[in-house]
Order: structure tokens, then C-alpha cells, then sequence
């Protein structure tokens, strides 16, 4: 997507820390500049987001599980 917008810009919110980390890394060793990675949920509401720990040597049979099939969460501010 980054390099379908040409000149424009993406803008990536990815709540989970490690996996945003992973995909700063990601565009970085793609040389992939003109996309803006933010640490934060969005929603439609103000309210806290539950926001799951990826526990990383668990698998999971169908890829990521959704926020309601992960055994552990914590709150964050989905508002940062």
C-alpha cells in the first residue's frame, strides 16, 4: 500500500507494542518512508481498549486470534 500512494502518505495504528515495532522495522528495511507507524488503538469511542499479550511461543491454528480468543489483555488508552 505504501508505495501504491506514491507521493501521499499511509498511516499505520497498531496497538499491540511488539507488533508495532515489528512493522517499523519492516518499513524501514523496505526503504519504506512515506508511511507513519503510531503505538495506539482507534475505535469509535473513547473508552478503554482491551488490548491483548501476545504470548509469542503459543500457536494459534488459525492465525492471529481476535482480542476476545487470547487467554491474557491489559487496558490501554485507545485514545492516545
Amino acid at each position: 500500500m505504501a508505495k501504491m500512494v506514491g507521493t501521499g502518505k499511509v498511516v499505520s495504528f497498531e496497538p499491540q507494542r511488539v507488533v508495532s515495532q515489528l512493522l517499523s522495522a519492516n518499513l524501514a528495511l523496505n526503504e519504506l518512508m512515506n508511511v507513519g507507524v503510531y503505538n495506539a488503538g482507534v475505535g469509535n469511542s473513547d473508552s478503554p481498549l482491551e488490548v491483548p499479550d501476545v504470548i509469542y511461543s503459543d500457536d494459534y491454528e488459525e492465525g492471529m486470534p481476535g482480542c476476545n480468543q487470547m487467554p491474557h489483555s491489559s487496558t490501554s488508552d485507545a485514545s492516545r
